[in-house]
C-alpha cells in the first residue's frame, strides 16, 4: 500500500514491473481552503483577518531563523498541513531529521515534484558511488516528468537525465524574476 505522491507512484510502478501487487491510496490532510482567491498578492495584507498569523503562522513558528538548529526548510502556513504528523505513527530518530507526510498528494504540495541527486562528492564517504545511483536517477526523472535547464548549479547538482523543457512562467513568477 502506498500514496500517490511522485514517490508512491514511483515505488509502485517498480513494485508493479517486479511483479509485485500493489494498492494505491492517497488520504491525508487535505489542501487547506485559501481565504481570499480572488486577492492579489500585495492586498492580502489588507484582505485577511490576521495577516501576520497566515504568512508567519500563529506563533511565529514558520520563520526561520538563523543559526545551527534552524530548518533548511522553511514554509509558509498554508503547507503545515504536509508536515502534520498522525497521532497513531510515532516517529523516532537519532543522527537524522527524516520528514513524513500525511498529505495528500505527498511532499509535492510543499515542493513540488523534484528529483535532485547526490553528487558524487556527496556521495564520497558512502558505501554506494554516484554511478550507482545515477540510472536510478535518471528512470526517476523520466517517469516523474521533471523540467529543467542546465545552468550555474550545475557543478554543485548533476544534470545527466533527460529533462523536460520548463513550462512557462505564470504572471506573478514572471513578475518576481524581473
Amino acid at each position: 500500500m502506498v500514496g500517490s505522491g511522485a514517490s508512491g507512484v514511483h515505488f509502485a510502478l517498480t513494485a508493479l514491473q517486479r511483479g509485485h501487487r500493489v494498492t494505491m491510496l492517497d488520504v491525508g490532510y487535505p489542501k487547506p481552503h485559501l481565504p481570499a482567491p480572488d486577492t492579489a498578492f500585495l492586498s492580502l495584507p489588507d484582505a485577511l483577518e490576521d495577516p501576520a498569523a497566515w504568512f508567519l503562522g500563529s506563533s511565529g513558528q514558520h520563520v526561520v531563523y538563523p543559526g545551527n538548529v534552524a530548518s533548511y526548510y522553511g514554509h509558509p502556513p498554508s503547507k503545515e498541513y504536509v508536515f502534520r504528523n498522525v497521532p497513531f505513527a510515532p516517529t523516532h530518530a537519532v543522527d537524522m531529521a527524516p520528514l513524513f507526510t500525511y498529505a495528500r498528494g505527498g511532499f509535492a504540495e510543499a515542493w513540488t515534484g523534484g528529483c535532485y541527486a547526490f553528487s558524487p562528492t556527496d556521495l564520497a564517504s558512502a558505501p554506494i558511488g554516484y554511478a550507482d545511483l545515477a540510472p536510478h536517477y535518471q528512470e526517476v526523472a523520466r517517469r516523474v516528468g521533471i523540467g529543467g535547464v542546465e545552468d550555474d548549479l550545475a557543478p554543485f547538482i548533476p544534470f545527466d537525465a533527460d529533462y523536460l523543457q520548463p513550462l512557462a512562467l505564470d504572471a506573478h513568477s514572471a513578475h518576481l524574476m524581473a
